[in-house]
């Protein structure tokens, strides 16, 4: 129904093209002189071109999240149409305040029926993320598409800048040239000075594609320029390309600066894995406790990062928090769960669906079958030890602390039996005991049974959990059921 509404609104505006006045957002920013002018006039236009040159780092304006927010929604209560889309998007990202996607949705549609070009590249940005926050509208790569070609047609810089960026990445349901990208890049850059395509040639700048010494010191600069300004964004970047080179004396400062004044989702993103030690760079270990992990994680995701790094942490972190007074949200974990199925950390969405799904003080969630039936399935797929002792060690408490009707000794204690060979660890052979202390000795009997018929790995056990996970339409034929079906 509301794809259908999208479309029906896209046939009036193609009809109806926009002929919004110049700006920075179509390439043509303001003289100077005549933008100071006019903010000091309190001229509604000026202000919006002046959010813009803010946000962006352009003209030497330094960033002003909260006057940027407060300029933007007087120009939107006053009917601009430009205003208004930019102020979803501050709404959006956490530009000067808190997020809204309910709001921000909203507002992207009154912008794009207005015909607003800078409000159908919103649209674009909307229909590619991953919205567990509004039932408004549901993600669609299709729908992306056709609202970023009629945002490029309209000549918006941004959603030039996206295109560019998704033919290199292959990403929004474009087909993958990264030959083709960098090019499309390298002009926006050169055209625009685009900041945010700086940050795609500076971090990618080892990639033969952007190999001319001249505009990697460039975009260099123009990243530079952005810190300096203080914006939040470049400082998170720029931090991060710090970090990566092993140059935290420089790094780590402007990571922790560009969350002085708000938290927009990029920036907590380059937190989160700063804390966790890892900072994209391959390496493990963190930096902080697991509760102010588990904060960030949270935090981060609710303001809107979307990777999959953070969607898994956040998740996590909503099913068993470590900080006793940070409250289960299962609700949240199951969405995430299912909005990451389609990605490349699927197996482990599953199993954090079959943790939320094994609480029996959980009656609105709790479901052993389907718990069991996740867990055995999914922790054929995990590339680290740790996560296949992880699932199996869920599989073994589900067995143990489900409730009183549902529980299997048995199992569990197979299960333990695997996990104290394969770790060596004492917490296993303790869980042995326990399960043969509640056992008799036919049942422990058939525990040796189960263990010499290969529970859980073997195709007795695993088929009829991947079976039934299809029945159920948590998983479709895309799904494979040995791990050396995966290209």
């Amino acid at each position: 129904m509301m794809l259908n509404l999208v479309r029906l609104m896209m046939l009036y505006a193609l009809c109806h093209l926009a002929h919004a006045g110049d700006g920075f957002w179509n390439g043509k920013p303001w003289d100077k002189a005549e933008l100071e002018a006019g903010v000091e006039r309190g001229d509604i236009a000026a202000l919006t071109e002046w959010a813009q040159w803010s946000a962006d780092s352009w003209g030497g304006v330094s960033y002003d999240g909260e006057m940027i927010r407060e300029r933007l929604k007087l120009a939107h209560e006053k009917g601009d149409t430009l205003a208004t889309a930019l102020y979803a998007h501050c709404l959006w990202s956490c530009v000067g305040g808190d997020r809204d996607a309910e709001q921000a949705v909203k507002l992207a549609f009154e912008s794009a029926m207005s015909e607003q070009p800078y409000g159908y590249y919103l649209m674009s940005e909307i229909f590619s993320s991953r919205l567990v926050e509004t039932e408004q509208v549901q993600p669609s790569y299709e729908m992306a598409s056709d609202w970023l070609e009629k945002a490029v047609a309209a000549g918006v810089v941004n959603a030039i800048y996206r295109k560019a960026y998704n033919v290199y990445s292959g990403e929004g349901g474009y087909d993958k040239d990264a030959d083709l990208g960098a090019e499309m890049l390298i002009e926006v850059f050169n055209k625009y000075h685009h900041i945010t395509a700086a940050q795609v040639i500076t971090y990618d700048a080892k990639e033969e594609c952007f190999n001319d010494k001249l505009l990697l010191l460039a975009a260099l600069d123009r990243c530079n320029e952005g810190v300096k300004l203080e914006r939040p964004i470049s400082q998170a970047f720029m931090g991060q390309i710090h970090g990566l080179k092993g140059v935290w004396v420089k790094g780590a400062p402007m990571i922790y600066s560009s969350l002085d004044r708000e938290h927009q989702p990029f920036p907590l993103h380059i937190n989160l894995a700063l804390s966790y030690g890892g900072l994209f760079s391959g390496k493990y270990g963190s930096k902080a406790d697991y509760i102010t992990l588990e904060y960030l994680a949270r935090e981060s995701f609710a303001n809107g990062s979307r990777s999959s790094y953070v969607a898994g942490n956040a998740s996590s972190a909503c099913i068993v928090p470590h900080d006793k007074a940070m409250p289960r949200d299962l609700e949240l974990a199951k969405k995430i769960s299912y909005e990451y199925l389609d990605g490349e950390s699927r197996f482990y969405r599953l199993t954090d669906l079959g943790q939320l799904h094994s609480f029996a003080d959980e009656p609105d969630y709790y479901d052993p079958v389907l718990a069991e039936a996740l867990l055995l399935y999914s922790c054929e797929f995990h590339n680290y030890r740790y996560h296949v002792r992880n699932a199996v060690a869920l599989l073994a408490k589900l067995h143990f602390d489900a409730a009183e009707e549902d529980r299997d000794y048995r199992k569990a204690y197979v299960l333990n039996q695997w996990l104290h060979k394969k770790s060596g660890w004492n917490m296993y052979l303790k869980g042995m005991k326990a399960c043969k202390k509640k056992m008799s000795a036919s049942e422990l009997a058939e525990a040796e049974d189960l263990l010499d018929r290969g529970y859980p790995w073997a195709d007795e056990f695993r088929r009829p959990a991947w079976n039934y996970l299809r029945s159920q339409k948590i998983i479709d034929e895309s799904w494979p059921y040995e791990k050396e079906d995966i290209e």
